[in-house]
């Protein structure tokens, strides 16, 4: 006998050939006589929103009991696809026809049978292992995950990367996203820790706007020598920022990690009456979620914050001293760089050289090639005719008159280092009256509250302002806008450029 709900399905015309004005008619082989689909339609369980009085169907937690149901049931019927897609995908958004064909296809691709179907089947069953339905046990619903991923990865718009990770997360299952911006930053948190960049030069590059990767240095084969020097570097950096700034070199050139709430499996529905326990999960070095009392947080970085000018100045200065100093032929131009990073890396720099004995290393390896390449030529020389040489040479000098000709300039492949618009007298060009104002009132000690009221701008505005315009010119901030006062490093020299 035809069940009720079915029947309104197909009354309604709420199927296949809902179009059509044609009366339907139901097929004996379309009914389906499995009291199953009844039982779950009856479950329909009830909440009530914070602050109502009026109850409303719970829909995580009746899918989760729908799918426990239903979680060994199988269906032989027509698959076709379902040309919507729900924000929630789910049992109860399918027509009686759709939703047989959908066990229908679960029964076939639960025996290795891969079918075409819409994404709206897809996630439904993205939905049911998620909820723990049809899995052993964590690690065969992340196989599962994983394998269907791969089976519909040509669907468009099929994409369940991030559900996966998230299970990966909760379930407390190690998985590596090597592409991810977060195991990238790992993997330079852990060169620098471990001072070894061999491995990660090209994830440098990419987060710098110097793309030191289409560089002939890094092409050649003292491209080593980056790796190695660029270690001593940061460490250096980081000392330096940690006693004059009070800021890690991480901080400064990656951001601040940050701390926000995090709620696994958006857009599928997921319930779960287990109670977490609290732990923590670390995905890399630069991710990691900890749950307490039920509530997950998730620690991270965020490629937005990255200080691309600033990685790529080092780098930059970093291959100008190397080049320089090792004799290679090909120079490139020290851009404006603030005093002390630039003091800092060529110190680095030098003292690397010396005490791995590397100066002038391209010079000497180029001498060495042409003494080992070319042989001496031995020539013979009959000193019988030196008599007749000289007469012709006279003969031609009194009939030539012979300038010396001026020796041609040779022409230079590099560019030496030369003042460039910037630094401080860029930055100060670049400041506004009111600016220049403000900064000679922090100079003094005078409060700024004045200038900001007679002029109605807020002080991190104008502050933000100053502190662009001092990454732009000398590439570091000159005000620590928390303590409304210029660093002690610029002060000197900023009155020098202000007074």
């Amino acid at each position: 006998m035809t069940d009720v709900w079915e029947f309104l399905d197909k009354s309604s015309g709420k199927n296949e050939n809902k179009q059509s004005g044609e009366p339907i008619l139901i097929r004996a082989s379309e009914i389906s006589s499995d009291p199953k689909y009844s039982e779950m339609r009856k479950i329909n369980p009830l909440t009530a929103e914070p602050n109502s009085i009026y109850p409303c169907v719970d829909i995580k937690k009746k899918f989760y009991l729908q799918a426990g149901l239903m979680a060994d049931f199988s269906d032989d019927y027509k698959i076709t696809k379902v040309h919507y897609r729900s924000y929630y995908p789910r049992y109860d958004i399918l027509t009686f026809n759709e939703l047989r064909g959908y066990f229908s296809w679960r029964t076939s691709y639960r025996k290795d049978e891969i079918i075409d179907v819409s994404i709206t089947f897809l996630l439904i069953y993205v939905s049911e292992i998620v909820n723990g339905v049809g899995i052993d046990d964590s690690n065969d619903g992340f196989s599962k995950l994983t394998r269907l991923q791969k089976d519909y990865e040509h669907i468009p718009g099929f994409d369940i990367s991030g559900c996966i990770s998230d299970y990966a997360v909760y379930n407390s299952i190690k998985h590596h996203r090597k592409d991810s911006f977060t195991e990238r930053l790992s993997m330079v948190f852990d060169s620098i820790k471990n001072m070894d960049f061999s491995d990660t030069l090209e994830i440098l590059s990419e987060f710098s706007n110097y793309k030191v990767t289409n560089s002939k240095f890094y092409s050649s084969e003292y491209k080593y020598l980056l790796s190695d020097v660029l270690p001593q570097i940061f460490q250096r950096m980081d000392d330096f920022y940690k006693k004059h700034r009070k800021i890690t070199l991480f901080a400064k050139l990656f951001g601040r990690q940050h701390e926000i709430n995090w709620r696994p499996f958006s857009g599928i529905l997921f319930y779960s009456e287990a109670e977490n326990k609290d732990r923590e999960v670390v995905v890399n070095g630069a991710e990691r979620y900890v749950i307490k009392n039920g509530k997950w947080r998730l620690f991270t970085y965020y490629e937005l914050n990255l200080n691309r000018k600033l990685i790529g100045e080092i780098i930059r200065t970093t291959e100008h001293f190397l080049r320089d100093m090792t004799g290679f032929s090909h120079k490139i131009k020290l851009k404006s760089t603030s005093k002390i990073l630039t003091d800092l890396i060529k110190e680095a720099v030098h003292n690397y050289l010396s005490e791995n004995n590397l100066f002038d290393l391209s010079k000497k390896k180029k001498k060495k090639v042409i003494e080992e390449v070319f042989e001496p030529v031995i020539v013979n020389i009959d000193k019988s005719k030196f008599e007749s040489i000289r007469k012709i040479s006279n003969e031609l000098k009194e009939k030539l008159i012979i300038e010396e000709p001026e020796e041609e300039p040779q022409e230079v492949t590099f560019l030496e280092k030369t003042e460039e618009a910037g630094g401080f007298d860029g930055f100060l060009n670049a400041l506004t009256a009111v600016e220049v104002e403000v900064l000679k009132a922090l100079l003094n000690d005078i409060p700024i509250k004045e200038i900001l009221d007679r002029e109605k701008i807020m002080p991190e505005v104008i502050l933000e302002s100053i502190n662009e315009k001092a990454l732009e010119q000398i590439n570091d901030n000159i005000i620590d806008s928390g303590g409304l006062s210029i660093y002690d490093d610029y002060k000197d020299e900023l009155l020098e450029v202000l007074c």
